[in-house]
């Protein structure tokens, strides 16, 4: 799960300059969506391989991370899709995804 997880959150910043890596954030909180190709798509695109990174990094648990930068980096994707859940009203995944981040810095 570890492997997979790094791997997918890699593919969500690979293709970002360290300017839309800072705004990442803000960017994961302007969801739209448009029958048409958007920046919205290629948002929805990341958050959904964040989510699903997040999932597996939280799957192999804090005990397989080596390092407290990564545990804070893994922290913060928990925090970044907690936010997302938040924002879609879906409280109950938020709920997860911040003791779940909590889990890697606690």
């Amino acid at each position: 799960h570890y492997d997979i997880g790094v791997f997918l959150g890699a593919k969500v910043f690979a293709n970002l300059t360290s300017t839309e890596t800072e705004s990442l954030e803000i960017r994961f909180d302007q969801m739209y969506i448009s029958e048409s190709k958007s920046a919205g798509e290629s948002v929805i695109s990341e958050r959904s391989l964040l989510s699903i990174a997040t999932d597996h990094i939280n799957s192999a648990g804090p005990d397989f991370i080596v390092g407290q930068p990564q545990k804070e980096l893994f922290a913060k994707w928990n925090l970044l899709v907690g936010k997302e859940m938040a924002n879609i009203s879906n409280f109950g995944s938020a709920l997860h995804y911040y003791e779940e981040g909590i889990r890697f810095i606690g």
